[in-house]
């Protein structure tokens, strides 16, 4: 015999949580899943280890083979058409890349290119 508690599950006779919860990013858990990783929380015995945080954003200067190693890599602004930004998009998207890689090595090689003519 079971009977209904506010929250939509039932409890058994023992007083005992059953069936199942949904969580907020719209999954749904068993109340003994749930209980499996409180559990397990508890005895710090963890399915999965914690990742450390990482230490911020990379060097760029490193990343690209320039010579400045002081890891600045100030942002900046820039406004585009809408149609240079989805021709941009598309670019990207063709060779797996980022919209800021993709202007890094833009830039890069329009300076490299205005270099030679000089």
């Amino acid at each position: 015999m079971t009977t209904t508690i506010p929250t939509g599950q039932t409890r058994d006779l023992n007083g005992n949580i059953t069936g199942t919860v949904h969580l907020a990013d719209g999954t749904t858990e068993t109340v003994d899943q749930l209980n499996a990783w409180a559990d397990a929380f508890e005895d710090d015995d963890r399915p999965t280890p914690l990742t450390p945080p990482r230490p911020g954003r990379p060097n760029l200067a490193r990343r690209h083979g320039h010579h400045n190693t002081d890891g600045e890599s100030p942002r900046i602004t820039v406004r585009l058409p809408q149609p240079l930004l989805d021709r941009m998009d598309t670019a990207a998207a063709t060779v797996g890349s980022t919209r800021a890689d993709l202007l890094r090595h833009a830039i890069e090689d329009y300076l490299d290119a205005a270099a030679a003519t000089r």
